[in-house]
């Protein structure tokens, strides 16, 4: 038994060293190296989120992101309504997300069956507006209209935010992030790293991206609307999407405006849930 345990983990630990940057083995392609997502998958520029990353394509992207992108990869979204017409298209807006830390994992399935994988910590950077799809395996590559993400640009769309506007997000965030145990849009993985102690601010996050970019003296109006991106973590797949196609549109006042009024709704609707569970516990 000792011996086959003994096999086991060294025939695992061979196929998670063959998932590992592999600089010039990784072949360079041309295009953004993506990972389709639904709407609720996708990390806002400013969110950080904890993922486990299993399936061949995705731990392509992250192979391939690890070796020729600096960590970065996309996220897009197939667009549902063009799959029913059988067409294949992505809506117009997506991610930038930089990998933070990765860990070789094993994806066990519903079978009993185990795979090599990546328990990986991520946080959003920009958006991204795919033009083409240029190749759909062995992982998705896209064109984007931008080569590089037009959301850090000069005031963001902010021309002149609304004094108290970071401060007005910031309380209604603060409210819905202390009532995640009631409700969260946010995925189990995330939520547990949260539980353990390592939330982060969303003013921390937006500090982060800045740096990340290179854009640590960015204005006013382009840190509101940031935080605004990174809110909508605690906000559903559709709103989130709405925000990052508003900012993408160079409408930044309007994606803060609508981020905004959704987190005062749903910061309400967690109150209300906390009073409700308060009567059923008399």
């Amino acid at each position: 038994m000792r011996l086959l345990l003994l096999l086991f983990a060294s025939a695992t630990a061979y196929k998670l060293s063959r998932l590992g940057p592999k600089g010039n083995g990784v072949p360079k392609v041309d295009g953004y190296a993506c990972i389709p997502v639904p709407k609720d998958k996708l990390v806002a520029p400013g969110q950080r989120a904890s993922m486990h990353i299993y399936d061949a394509s995705s731990l392509e992207v992250v192979r391939y992101a690890q070796a020729h992108a600096n960590s970065t990869y996309g996220q897009v979204v197939i667009d549902e309504v063009a799959m029913q017409d059988r067409r294949f298209a992505l809506l117009e807006v997506g991610s930038r997300v930089k990998l933070l830390s990765v860990t070789p994992s094993v994806h066990r399935d519903k079978f009993g069956g185990s795979s090599p994988s990546f328990k990986a910590e991520v946080i959003g950077v920009g958006l991204i507006e795919p033009a083409a799809v240029l190749q759909k395996m062995p992982f998705m590559t896209v064109r984007p209209a931008e080569e590089s993400c037009s959301l850090l640009r000069a005031g963001g769309g902010v021309a002149a935010p609304e004094p108290g506007a970071a401060a007005a997000l910031a309380e209604a965030a603060e409210i819905c992030q202390g009532l995640e145990e009631l409700a969260s849009f946010k995925g189990p993985m995330t939520r547990k790293r949260e539980v353990e102690g390592s939330t982060r601010t969303i003013e921390e996050c937006v500090q982060q991206v800045l740096a990340l970019r290179g854009c640590e003296g960015a204005d006013e109006g382009t840190r509101v609307l940031l935080s605004a991106l990174a809110a909508t973590a605690f906000l559903p797949g559709d709103s989130r999407f709405e925000a990052m196609l508003l900012a993408q549109r160079g409408e930044g006042a309007g994606a803060v405006a609508l981020v905004h009024a959704a987190l005062e709704e749903e910061s309400r609707r967690r109150l209300a849930l906390k009073a409700l569970s308060g009567l059923s516990a008399e």
